[in-house]
């Protein structure tokens, strides 16, 4: 059987890389937020914990490689009756780090994936996807809760409440434990497909947007970066399945501790790229100039806009004041091709520049009095959404 093989400094590198870069990315995350002057949503609290079950999951690998087990072949029974009895202090060790890394990597991929979620109802759960999307999310959140609670509660109780028998020896896991070949399977293909169900969730609410094919393409693209997570994901997967089959197949030479090693080794790095993969977007407004909350605003007023059954290509009203001006009874005024910076009279947070291309006005009604009066005039802005 062929494993793609993991050695004790590719674990340690792994190890020790994605702690810091989780914390700059959350705090990356967190900055973005208070410039924003946003509040803090679930979707950004979700992350605290999962940062501190991520870095657990990490440590825990450095402390197996340090204990010269994880990362290490398994040592050569003493005799053919002790391998089937009993196990090394070293495949006792990998066991325990493997049933704590199981249970913290249950949760933080929980909660990785909730956040997600939480931010996709945050964007678009507004106008017109406030029903069938809503809907949709709540469902995917009902699934991952019972996903997570049921996964962590089956690892606790993996030995009929006596966990030691996992780490004691072979016998003791045989005798007490349920079939951890299935479990792992079970958690590896359900984490996998619910990764790609989210992975897709998005799509077809940004293709219902009235924005440009471009536009589309670069909003997708924003919620494409957990493609990676997807594939370390499958990798995982096909490992698990390659290592149970050929475990149970007779004259199987399969290397259990290397194989723990390895499935932990891509599960630290699903859960790491997960973790970035969350925080991503948000942080994609110090690298754009159009950041993705001007994108969010566009979505939610598109989405505004199409529920209140209004065209793409409807433009926006917004009320202008402009200063008195005096004009002679019966004139009229022509503007050619000007350009001038209006300030929305409702309080808005910028000036916008309208190009005004021939506007003619109506003559103005005959008044009774010679004198001044005052016009306030109504322009209408239209976006182009590029």
């Amino acid at each position: 059987m062929s494993i793609i093989p993991i050695n004790p400094d590719e674990i340690i590198a792994l190890g020790a890389i994605w702690p810091p870069v989780c914390a700059v990315v959350m705090g990356l995350r967190f900055y973005v937020r208070r410039t924003q002057h946003a509040t803090l949503e679930i979707d950004d609290w979700l992350i605290l914990p999962a940062f501190i079950l991520v870095t657990g999951m990490a440590v825990s690998l450095l402390v197996g490689v340090g204990l010269h087990s994880v990362g290490y072949a398994t040592p050569a029974a003493s005799s053919p009756a002790a391998a089937k009895t009993a196990d090394s202090f070293q495949q006792d060790i990998t066991n325990r780090i493997l049933w704590a890394f199981e249970l913290m990597q249950i949760i933080a991929l929980g909660l990785v994936k909730l956040s997600v979620l939480f931010f996709y109802r945050r964007i678009f759960c507004t106008g017109a996807w406030n029903g069938v999307f809503s809907a949709v999310t709540i469902a995917m959140i009902t699934i991952v809760l019972l996903w997570t609670s049921g996964f962590f509660i089956t690892w606790i109780f993996l030995c009929r409440g006596y966990p030691a028998a996992y780490w004691i020896s072979s016998a003791t896991e045989a005798e007490y434990c349920i079939d951890t070949g299935m479990l792992h399977n079970a958690f590896a293909i359900s984490d996998f497909l619910t990764d790609c169900l989210m992975l897709l969730l998005p799509i077809v609410p940004v293709l219902r947007l009235q924005m440009s094919s471009g536009r589309k393409l670069a909003l997708i693209g924003v919620f494409m970066l957990g493609a990676l997570t997807v594939a370390a994901s499958c990798t995982r997967m096909v490992i698990y399945q390659k290592a149970t089959s050929a475990k149970f197949h007779p004259g199987s030479k399969v290397d259990i501790d290397l194989t723990a090693s390895i499935s932990m080794y891509w599960s630290m790095l699903e859960s790491g790229l997960g973790f970035c993969a969350a925080c991503l977007p948000t942080l994609y407004t110090l690298f754009k100039t159009k950041g993705l909350q001007s994108i969010i605003r566009s979505v939610r007023s598109m989405a505004s806009i199409h529920s209140h059954g209004s065209k793409a290509s409807s433009p926006k009203h917004t009320p202008y004041a402009t200063a008195d001006k005096s004009w002679p009874k019966g004139s009229t005024e022509r503007r050619d091709s000007q350009t001038a910076t209006l300030t929305p009279s409702t309080g808005g947070e910028y000036a916008s520049k309208v190009s005004h291309e021939d506007i003619e006005m109506e003559p103005l009604p005959e008044v009774p009095e010679q004198g001044r009066i005052g016009v306030t005039r109504t322009f209408t802005v239209t976006d182009d959404a590029v």
